[in-house]
């Protein structure tokens, strides 16, 4: 899916950051930093909401 993801209709754009981000895998960080400023709102904050809690993972993992 991620390989293929600038093919998606924006209809499925969030639905498929949204699970890229649900596998807390830190190789998708350049696929949301590159949606965060999509010009469809629930796609920048689909985008913007994985790289925080990608953030807070990495985070937790270190303490």
């Amino acid at each position: 899916m991620a390989e293929r993801i600038e093919l998606l209709e924006f209809e499925l754009l969030a639905d498929a950051i949204y699970a890229l981000g649900s596998t807390f895998n830190l190789k998708y960080v350049p696929i949301f930093i590159r949606y965060e400023n999509h010009e469809h709102l629930n796609v920048r904050n689909v985008a913007k909401e994985a790289l925080l809690e990608l953030s807070k993972s990495n985070r937790d993992t270190k303490e």
